[in-house]
């Protein structure tokens, strides 16, 4: 059931209004409900259409924001709603929700003269964290500076999308990837709405099929899939989800088979971690053949100790190196340790067994998994800024987070 007002809508009164929302254009603004507010209608500013009509809906989400909440919630403040009508709170008292058509005419009617008093032009950007919650069987996506969530994967009745230990979790323009671990599939959703597009390859066995999927990523043409029992990547087309090749990370030199982990994307290379050997191997990015790789078993800044999640920047390799209980930044030219974060100084944090890192913005984040905590640090001098989460399953708790994903959006404000 959804609020608004004190009173209950039906839940398939939401998913009705939802659905329409989503689809619907008013004079170059699109109005939605908000998922985590319980029943309040939002006002998204979108770029004005013609500039590229092929990509219309893209364009709009990916330009909008939010302008002002507005209608089921007098005082959230803003444009307050009017005393009459289908957008008044006299309305909305009443046993049954107004008609879809009848209550957004009168709503455009209301909100339209403020919208377009208070049109801004794009101004910045600001981070977006994606979460896999592992033990809470869900994906999240987080506004890294309000440390608010924006969107889930779970959040009945409106959003159940069933997952199974998901380890990992990526978006790209216009999709979010999640690798869901114990589920043996991949799971593709909208970027910004998280609605499903497609699940692909379920095991069925062979070639381009997933025993335990640890971590997705994508470019411009290709999905790449870690699958760690398989000890292979699997790499899709991005367009129709076409099975492509499958190559095997082992070595010759391979004393049982390898473990990897998590997998980062470079120009020229590819770079997997691998858990049980404690290294990282580097493939090359157009052939996939193997080519070096560095790291052995131990304490030393240039050592690992199951290393899980790797990413990467211009110049750096991040790896959480899980049971060293650190973060390790490692130059990318020549593999040098350049700084570590964990439990040694100068750069102490008391993280255990993080087994998850990500860039977004000017921060380094790391999911502290055995704390249940998500940490953020400036990129740069790696000082501490906050922690958030707590041992749970409620909004803002978390069970074992691992795999991190850094994410942009514009802004106005």
């Amino acid at each position: 059931m959804v609020k608004a007002h004190s009173q209950e809508i039906p839940s398939e009164y939401y998913n009705e209004y939802r659905a329409f929302l989503t689809k619907t254009r008013f004079t170059g603004f699109t109005y939605y409900i908000d998922d985590y507010s319980y029943g309040y209608v939002g006002i998204i500013q979108t770029k004005p259409r013609g500039a590229d009509p092929g990509r219309d809906d893209f364009v709009a989400r990916k330009f909008s924001r939010i302008l002002d909440i507005y209608a089921l919630q007098p005082e959230v403040g803003g444009v307050q709603p009017p005393d009459t009508g289908p957008c008044s709170i006299e309305y909305w008292k009443a046993t049954k929700p107004p008609p879809l058509k009848t209550f957004f005419t009168h709503f455009v009617q209301q909100t339209e003269p403020y919208v377009k008093k208070n049109w801004k032009p794009p101004w910045g950007i600001f981070p977006i964290l994606l979460i896999a919650d592992t033990l809470n069987d869900r994906a999240l996506r987080y506004d890294v500076n309000t440390e608010r969530m924006r969107h889930t994967t779970k959040f009945p009745p409106k959003i159940d999308i069933p997952l199974s230990q998901p380890c990992s979790v990526y978006c790209d323009e216009t999709r979010t990837y999640i690798a869901d671990t114990e589920g043996k599939r991949l799971v593709i959703l909208d970027r910004f709405s998280f609605t499903p597009i497609a699940t692909i390859l379920t095991y069925e066995g062979g070639y381009g099929s997933f025993l335990k999927p640890t971590d997705v990523k994508t470019d411009n043409l290709f999905i790449y899939v870690l699958d760690q029992d398989l000890h292979s990547i699997i790499t899709f087309f991005k367009k129709d989800f076409k099975f492509l090749k499958q190559v095997d990370v082992r070595i010759p030199s391979d004393t049982e088979d390898p473990k990897p982990y998590s997998l980062a994307l470079d120009i020229t290379a590819i770079y997997v971690t691998i858990e049980n050997f404690h290294q990282v191997r580097i493939f090359s990015r157009i052939t996939q053949e193997y080519g070096q790789s560095f790291g052995t078993y131990g304490t030393d800044p240039d050592q690992f100790n199951t290393p899980k999640q790797i990413q990467l920047d211009t110049f750096f390799l991040y790896v959480a190196d899980s049971l060293n209980h650190r973060i390790s930044q490692i130059v990318k030219s020549n593999f040098f340790p350049f700084r570590t974060l964990g439990l040694n100084e100068p750069y102490y944090f008391p993280f255990n067994t993080p087994r998850g890192v990500a860039l977004s913005g000017d921060y380094l984040i790391v999911a502290d998994t055995l704390n249940h905590r998500i940490a953020k640090f400036l990129k740069f001098s790696l000082t501490s800024k906050s922690m958030f989460g707590i041992l749970g399953s409620e909004l803002n708790q978390f069970n074992t987070p691992q795999g991190l994903s850094g994410d942009l959006e514009q802004y106005w404000d």
